[in-house]
């Protein structure tokens, strides 16, 4: 799970949302986050002109076959 801020309609940060656990593998195999965040912008791009906020934090869950909103 990701959470992203989003400002001025643009996507400006993701981080990991539970920083109580670590994932070696988002530290050893750098395209591992490219791909995560590549996703999380796609998914992004989809639903922010369904949002009439300008400043918000959402949250996105990766999975191997699929990509979510988790909480908004």
């Amino acid at each position: 799970e990701w959470r992203c801020f989003v400002a001025h309609d643009q996507l400006v940060a993701a981080s990991q949302y539970n920083d109580q656990l670590f994932y070696p593998v988002l530290v050893s195999d750098p395209a591992v986050v490219e791909q995560a965040i590549s996703r999380i912008k796609a998914l992004f791009l989809k639903i922010r002109d369904r949002i009439r906020h300008k400043y918000y934090v959402i949250d996105f869950a990766i999975a191997a076959e699929s990509s979510w909103i988790i909480e908004l």
